[in-house]
């Protein structure tokens, strides 16, 4: 199986969300990499390590123990959708208001 990129749209504040979110795709998917597109703000270094800090925490658990060895990165999401999407394998928007 390839390794696939991943990015995730953040929009919600709950980094609860996210540390899930990750743990199932790396459980289904050989992720490599994965990118934290913020919706609407800056990229947000704060957020990204309390993400970071959870995963590592519930590292001694299988199902978190990979995501916790990824490098995240952070980018302010782009508003022209072909953009935000080219070159990823997987995107995720669980977070992001469905209205």
């Amino acid at each position: 199986m390839k390794a696939k990129k991943a990015k995730i749209l953040i929009q919600s504040d709950k980094h609860e969300t996210y540390v899930n979110v990750m743990a199932a795709l790396c459980h289904k998917y050989d992720i490599k990499q994965i990118m934290l597109s913020f919706i609407d703000k800056k990229v947000d270094d704060a957020f990204i390590n309390k993400i970071q800090s959870k995963l590592i925490s519930l590292s001694s658990n299988p199902i978190y123990s990979k995501t916790s060895r990824i490098s995240l990165k952070g980018e302010t999401a782009s508003n022209d959708h072909s953009i935000l999407v080219r070159g990823w394998d997987i995107l995720d928007v669980t977070g992001v208001s469905k209205k």
